[in-house]
């Protein structure tokens, strides 16, 4: 059982913190600058400073003089109402009288209670029922005029157009009110200091709780008042700028293409700081500090399908954490610090500076090594090395694995080409064709077409393309594959087998890596009763509470031996707390019901669900899993109304559909089935399984012609499929036994 990682958070990628619930300041700003007042100012220009604030006149950027904005149906106004600023939303529904079609408009007026972020956009907090924050569904596009901001914009309009993207309705999971647009689940443990949500899961309420109203120096220096307070102001000062005069590395060339680092090696502990927020993950505590290790309160999402694309460029909203764990540059030692000013998060040089301090100009911001003419767009090394995916409309957010565009693989696998950035006209071939142009003088080593090789090896497993063991375990010995890569690599395992052997995967437990030993031990499933013991029992002392969790999920309704009990209960309570802390939404109600049946509490596990349907109810996982537990307890009638209450809800849902329609096939009610299977197939056209059920019902009902004729007309449309053409096999190579109807 794996904990599910939070889905890309909509709001504003901008670290903040809040004052709502809060009560007061835990901390004067004041008491830090008197000693660090270089610190201090450069935190003043910070996104941290500006990312949440009260909403008035001196931080509200948006148009507020009866400004308004539109999507499909929903209409917004911004005014302003006694000094507050306020929204009134109305939605145009139709309505039917008398044959007669009119439109009904809904309206509400919502006020802001804080502005949420503020370039290059800026949203708006509302405050709900239960203790509730929710983003408002329109922004303020904060940009210049010229660049196609000063404008407001709903968020799931398409980028720098006023074409909407999607409609969102009331029944749709990303509907502002629901759980996966709510701050304090959602964001909110990286919007503040000291955060903590305070879910009440029976009452489905919030009492969420903060230390200060802006990130800032707790977040990253959690203990500083208690390691000052027997400290001087005056020996504080002497203490800071001897501390910051000394000098323990530095990053040299001497005459090399590349710097190396000269010096004490560095710690890690600062940047994984950085990642705390910085990341997509699932966190295992109710609130964090920068005391303790990552791994201890988080459990981070790793480099698969959907959050990325084959090669590991970003795809979804994912943060730089999983990127940059995969580049040259973390292998090297290059932490966030190195480029980042850490007060005000600006990088420290713009242009190709910042990458020239360690680079050589001479190699590398040269024609012969860019093919552009300097100064162009073409020759900044972001624009090759670091190409943006922009999200929410607006927020364009650079790559951090630092890729060499690779043309052939972006062709085989349909990954972006960080030329066609600038080329849009162009393609992959053109691309390949013009770097060879340029670097053909260039050595080919062995080397290079061993990475070369192990990127296409890589991308093929990520993408579903390839399932060799032997290739699969070259790679995972591989040195040249960054620790991530290899997790990422463990996590695929599942679609290539149904079972491993215990000591195949004893090696990767054992890994110095933790990453490693985290996507290993979430294998445990997969081990027989006698391995699990043997392998994963062990696993629940590792050092990292997220490699314990994930080692503990796989021994769930097995026999723990009396040595391990003690252990057990403990590494049982951390799961407990830390699936409790995505209890507020449908994936977290879901796992808590998993583990609950696995332990043998049925009733419990048919309770959670049924609140999960509750407070998230177009989340179809609750339904499926729900009614996937009446079927086992043979309650026939509960698992069809369970289908039917979740269609009612989510008619256009492929998935339930298709699942109602094999609770039709176990009742042998087949024409039911292909009435379910039919919704499913015209749903999902290209879900072959959708089919091949579809072809095996209609047989029943229509005999083995007509499901023969049905497979080859799917083939039309699906001719890859190799479920299909297995079928179509069968079906022409068999004797039709009988044509009688049945159902």
């Amino acid at each position: 059982m794996n904990l599910v990682v939070l889905a890309p958070c909509y709001l504003a990628f901008l670290l903040v913190s809040l004052g709502f619930f809060s009560t007061a300041n835990a901390t004067d700003f004041a008491d830090c600058q008197s000693c660090h007042r270089q610190q201090y100012q450069d935190w003043l220009s910070s996104d941290h400073r500006q990312a949440m604030q009260p909403a008035n006149r001196t931080t509200v950027k948006g148009d507020f003089n009866n400004a308004h904005a539109t999507h499909y149906q929903l209409s917004a106004r911004f005014y302003r109402k006694d000094g507050e600023y306020w929204a009134r939303l109305s939605k145009q529904d139709q309505a039917q009288e008398n044959r007669q079609t009119s439109q009904v408009e809904q309206a509400q007026h919502y006020q802001f209670a804080y502005t949420f972020g503020h370039y290059p956009l800026q949203q708006y907090l509302v405050k709900t029922a239960n203790g509730k924050m929710q983003v408002f569904p329109f922004a303020w596009d904060s940009r210049a005029a010229e660049q196609g901001g000063q404008r407001w914009f709903h968020i799931y309009q398409e980028a720098n157009t006023e074409q909407s993207a999607e409609q969102i309705t009331e029944q749709d999971r990303l509907h502002w009110l629901q759980p996966l647009q709510n701050w304090n689940g959602m964001c909110a443990d990286c919007h503040s200091d000291g955060f903590q949500r305070n879910y009440n899961a029976q009452k489905d309420s919030f009492d969420s709780k903060w230390q200060a109203d802006n990130v800032g120096c707790q977040s990253c220096h959690a203990g500083y008042q208690q390691a000052h307070s027997k400290v001087n102001p005056q020996a504080q000062v002497q203490s800071s700028e001897s501390a910051s005069s000394k000098v323990v590395g530095s990053w040299q060339r001497n005459q090399l293409p590349t710097a190396q680092w000269q010096g004490t090696a560095r710690k890690e502990s600062a940047m994984w700081n950085c990642f705390a927020c910085h990341s997509l993950r699932t966190p295992l505590t109710d609130g964090f500090s920068p005391n303790e290790h990552f791994l201890n309160q988080f459990s981070p999402s790793l480099l698969n399908a959907p959050l990325y694309h084959a090669d590991g460029q970003i795809k979804e909203e994912v943060y730089v954490m999983g990127s940059f764990l995969q580049s040259k540059m973390y292998r090297k030692g290059v932490q966030c610090v190195d480029c980042h000013n850490p007060h005000s998060g600006k990088v420290k040089i713009d242009g190709n500076g910042l990458c020239l301090q360690c680079h050589s100009p001479q190699v590398f911001n040269d024609k012969t090594h860019h093919g552009h003419s300097d100064n162009s767009q073409g020759a900044q090394c972001v624009n090759c090395h670091m190409p943006t995916t922009t999200y929410m409309g607006v927020d364009a957010r650079r790559d951090h694995s630092f890729k060499v565009p690779n043309p052939k693989l972006a062709k085989q696998f349909d990954t972006p080409l960080a030329c066609l950035t600038c080329h849009p006209k162009q393609n992959a071939d053109w691309a390949q064709m013009n770097i060879a142009s340029w670097q053909a003088d260039s050595v080919k080593s062995s080397q290079q077409a061993a990475k070369h090789q192990l990127a296409f090896d890589y991308a093929s497993f990520i993408a579903g393309k390839a399932s060799h063991p032997e290739r699969l375990a070259r790679m995972l010995d591989d040195p040249q594959l960054p620790d991530i890569q290899k997790a990422s690599l463990l996590a695929q395992v599942p679609y290539l087998t149904q079972s491993l052997p215990g000591n195949w995967l004893a090696r990767y437990l054992q890994y110095e890596s933790p990453l490693i030993r985290m996507a290993a031990a979430n294998l445990g499933s997969l081990l027989s009763s006698p391995d699990k013991q043997r392998y994963m029992l062990p696993m629940l002392a590792d050092q990292f509470k997220a490699v314990r969790i994930a080692a503990l999920s796989s021994l769930l309704g097995t026999h723990i031996p009396a040595a391990f009990a003690k252990q057990y209960a403990q590494v049982f309570n951390e799961l407990s707390t830390a699936q409790a802390q995505v209890a507020w939404r449908g994936e977290g109600r879901v796992n808590i019901a998993q583990r609950q049946l696995a332990v043998g509490q049925t009733e419990q596990a048919i309770n959670q669900l049924t609140q999960a349907i509750a407070i998230d109810p177009y989340f179809e996982a609750s339904y499926i899993n729900l009614a996937d537990i009446y079927r086992n307890i043979t309650k026939v009638n509960e698992e069809v109304e369970t289908y039917q209450q979740g269609l009612a809800v989510l008619p256009k849902s492929a998935t339930l559909h298709y699942a109602m329609a094999l609770s039709w096939v176990r009742q042998q009610q087949y024409r039911q089935a292909l009435t379910s299977l039919a919704q499913a197939t015209q749903l999902a056209p290209n879900e072959d399984q959708y089919h091949y059920t579809y072809a095996l019902a209609l047989e029943k009902v229509a005999g083995r012609p007509e499901a023969l004729s049905y497979v080859q007309q799917a083939l039309v449309s699906l001719p890859q499929s190799v479920l299909l053409r297995n079928l179509e096999q069968y079906f022409m190579s068999t004797t039709d036994a009988s044509t009688d109807n049945q159902g």
